[in-house]
């Protein structure tokens, strides 16, 4: 991202990608595919990671379009729903924004994770 003047493109996985910058005041990056007034702050990233750890390496997604935090698509054990919980402060059974496609996508990219189907695992 550095010798690109702060952007990247970064694939998913289902053949389309999307564009990452980085947040103008240093906090974290700016996604494409996720709403322009929201940022990926860099401890969204930290605690995946320590997540990952904590499971052993390896985590489900957890599904924020279909559950809400804490239920049976959303779990707090899940990194969409750990973020949400520890990183933007998400009450227990409220919704949340789906940021896990470009978090999970970005990881991978970046060479710490496999961006599994349903999972996420340390590299």
């Amino acid at each position: 991202m550095n010798q690109n003047n702060g952007l990247a493109r970064i694939p998913l996985s289902r053949g389309s990608s999307f564009q990452i910058y980085y947040e103008e005041y240093g906090t974290g990056i700016h996604a494409t595919n996720i709403p322009s007034n929201k940022v990926l702050i860099w401890q969204a990233f930290e605690d995946a990671i320590a997540l990952l750890k904590k499971k052993g390496g390896r985590a489900i997604k957890g599904n924020a379009m279909k559950g809400k935090l804490g239920d049976r698509y959303l779990p707090l054990d899940s990194v969409e729903g750990y973020i949400a919980y520890h990183t933007f402060h998400v009450k227990k059974g409220e919704t949340t924004l789906r940021f896990i496609s470009a978090l999970s996508s970005i990881l991978e990219w970046s060479g710490y994770c496999k961006n599994g189907y349903g999972y996420i695992e340390l590299k």
